[in-house]
C-alpha cells in the first residue's frame, strides 16, 4: 500500500536539518547585516569628512565648534568662528543639506528652529541604532539663535557621530573668565580645572558647572595665539559678547585681570583637536600631519538611551554648538555601546569589535576597540610632535 504521509521519524529528520541549517546561515545572515551597517556609518563618515575638508578649502579652516551648547545655527555667519552654531549646522550646505542650512535664514521665527531640531539628514545616523532618532530634548529653555528671545525644544534630532576634540578633556586645566559690564574679565573667577570634575582643583566664585561633560563652554579661542592655542571659558549671552571675545588679542582679554598675569595665562592647557569653542583651526595647524589625526568618527552612546536622549553625550539638538553631543575627545579609550554606562567624552560605535573613523585629510578607517590609549590620545591630537600611524 502506498503511504500518503510522513512517519514521525522522517518529520523530526526534517525539522532537525531545518534547525541545523538555520543554525548555520543565522549567523551568517547577522554578519552580513553587521558589515552592511559598518559600510553604510563608513560612507556617513566619509561624506561628513568630505564636507569637513571642502569648508576648510573654501573658508581657510575647518568648522568652528561653535559658541557653546545652547546656541543654534546662524545662517548668516558662515566661515571661520563667526557661526555660533556647531560644526554640523556649519557643514549642511556641503553634503546637499543646504535647503536644511536655509531653513533658519532671513528673519527665523523660534518656531523655525523648533522645526530645524528634528530635522535628521541620512548621513547623520547610524542604522545600528535605530537609523533616524528623533528623541525628547532633557536641555529643553534657553537656546539663542537669530529669532528673538530665548528658544524652547522640547524635541530633537540626534546625531551618530562627532568631531574631534583632542587628546585632552573639555575642561582640563583651563581658566576661567567671568565677563563683566564694564568690558573687563575679573581674575576672582579663575579657576584650574580638571578632566574630571570642573569644579575641583580650586573654588569658583561666580561661574561653577556640575561636570565636565555639561561644560558647554569649557574649550579655547584659537585667536589667542599664533599656534591656535590657549584655554578660555566664555558663554557669549548676545552676538555683541560673541562677536567681542573672538575678535580680542590675548592681550585685551587680560586686561582687567590685574592679579592675573600673562605668562600663567599662556601655559594654561591647550585644547588640541580639529575644533573648539570659537576655534579657528587651519589645515596649518595640523602640524602632526592631516593623515595622522582625527577628524570625525563615531560616538559612544549607551546603548539603553537612544531613544531617550538623556545621556550627558547626546542631549542636546545635532545643531547645537560646542558640546559632547557632537564633539569627542581622544584622552578616554573608544568603546563599544552598553547598557547603564555613560561615557559622554569617548568615540565608540553600536557596532561589534570597530568603529568608524576620518582622518583630517578624508581617508576612514574602522579602529577597534582595543587601540593602544597612548596611540588613541596621540591620534585626536594635531600638535603635541608626537606623530602616531593609525593601524
Amino acid at each position: 500500500m502506498r503511504r500518503t504521509a510522513f512517519t514521525i521519524l522522517e518529520l523530526l529528520v526534517v525539522i532537525s536539518l531545518i534547525a541545523t541549517l538555520t543554525a548555520i546561515i543565522l549567523p551568517a545572515v547577522q554578519s552580513a547585516r553587521g558589515a552592511a551597517r559598518r559600510t553604510y556609518c563608513n560612507n556617513n563618515i566619509a561624506q561628513l569628512s568630505k564636507a569637513m575638508i571642502a569648508y576648510q578649502t573654501q573658508h581657510g579652516a575647518f568648522p568652528s565648534g561653535g559658541w557653546g551648547g545652547a546656541w543654534l545655527g546662524v545662517a548668516e555667519r558662515t566661515g571661520g568662528n563667526s557661526q555660533p552654531g556647531g560644526w554640523i549646522y556649519a557643514s549642511l550646505p556641503f553634503f546637499e543639506e543646504q535647503t536644511t542650512f536655509d531653513s533658519v535664514a532671513g528673519n527665523p521665527a523660534t518656531g523655525d528652529y523648533v522645526e530645524l531640531a528634528k530635522i535628521s539628514p541620512t548621513a547623520l545616523s547610524c542604522p545600528s541604532r535605530m537609523g533616524r532618532r528623533l528623541t525628547g530634548n532633557v536641555n529643553t529653555s534657553g537656546y539663542l539663535g537669530k529669532a528673538a528671545g530665548p528658544i524652547t525644544i522640547s524635541e530633537a534630532a540626534r546625531c551618530d557621530y562627532a568631531a574631534n576634540g583632542g587628546s585632552s578633556g573639555a575642561c582640563a586645566d583651563q581658566r576661567m573668565f567671568q565677563k563683566l559690564p564694564g568690558g573687563t574679565f575679573s581674575s576672582a573667577v579663575s579657576v584650574a580645572l580638571n578632566a574630571t570634575n570642573c569644579t575641583g582643583n580650586g573654588t569658583p566664585t561666580a561661574i561653577s558647572f556640575p561636570d565636565c561633560q555639561t561644560c558647554p563652554t569649557a574649550v579655547d579661542d584659537l585667536l589667542l595665539a599664533d599656534d591656535g592655542g590657549g584655554s578660555y571659558v566664555f558663554c557669549p549671552a548676545n552676538f555683541a559678547e560673541g562677536d567681542e571675545l573672538r575678535r580680542q588679542s590675548l592681550k585685551d582679554k587680560l586686561a582687567g585681570a590685574n592679579a592675573l598675569r600673562a605668562s600663567a595665562a599662556v601655559v594654561a592647557h591647550q585644547q588640541t583637536g580639529v575644533l573648539h569653542f570659537m576655534s579657528r583651526v587651519t589645515a596649518g595647524h595640523v602640524a602632526d600631519g592631516l593623515s595622522n589625526v582625527y577628524l570625525v568618527g563615531e560616538k559612544y552612546v549607551p546603548a539603553d538611551t537612544y531613544e531617550t536622549g538623556t545621556d550627558a553625550g547626546d542631549d542636546r539638538p545635532m545643531y547645537a554648538g560646542y558640546s559632547a553631543s557632537s564633539v569627542r575627545w581622544g584622552y578616554v579609550p573608544p568603546a563599544a555601546d552598553e547598557a547603564g554606562v555613560s561615557r559622554p567624552t569617548a568615540f565608540g560605535s553600536a557596532h561589534a569589535g570597530i568603529w568608524n573613523v576620518a582622518f583630517a585629510d578624508g581617508s576612514v578607517r574602522s579602529l577597534t576597540y582595543d587601540i593602544s590609549p597612548e596611540l588613541h590620545k596621540r591620534l585626536a591630537s594635531r600638535n603635541d610632535g608626537l606623530v602616531a600611524i593609525a593601524p
